[in-house]
């Protein structure tokens, strides 16, 4: 191997912006293999990354995306999986990006993002726009 080749290995840099790009940022880094970095929780990061890495490319120019606002949330993802350079970018701006970002919700969520999400799903949960009430029951 040359000197000048990008090592084989998971080594990700990930920011997050709660309230948008223009709000405060939060940044981990992931390791894999074995998990580690900063990341909350590198482990589950981890295994969302090797189960859907297909989560981490663009959509395509064409996507047909329903107009569901998710949130002012926006997050970067820099460095390389697997030992192949990935920039990834992602946003809740409608349902294609709201879907990408659930798919890697284990990445993405950092400690600042758990409890607003738990409060997301309880207020759902209260008005019945859940399955998680029923769980309670």
């Amino acid at each position: 191997t040359g000197a000048d080749e990008a090592p084989a290995g998971t080594e990700l840099t990930i920011t997050v912006w709660l309230q948008g790009r223009d709000g405060a940022s939060e940044e981990v880094t992931l390791t894999c293999d074995p998990p580690g970095g900063t990341h909350p929780r590198p482990e589950e990061a981890c295994l969302a990354l090797q189960a859907d890495p297909s989560a981490l490319e663009p959509l395509p120019p064409d996507s047909v995306c329903t107009q569901i606002y998710g949130g002012p949330e926006e997050s970067e993802v820099v460095g390389t999986l697997d030992g192949e350079q990935v920039h990834a970018t992602f946003s809740r701006q409608n349902g294609c990006e709201v879907d990408r970002w659930d798919r890697l919700a284990a990445v993405l969520r950092l400690g600042a993002l758990c409890g607003r999400d738990l409060a997301r799903i309880g207020l759902a949960a209260r008005a019945g726009g859940s399955g998680f009430d029923r769980l309670r029951r």
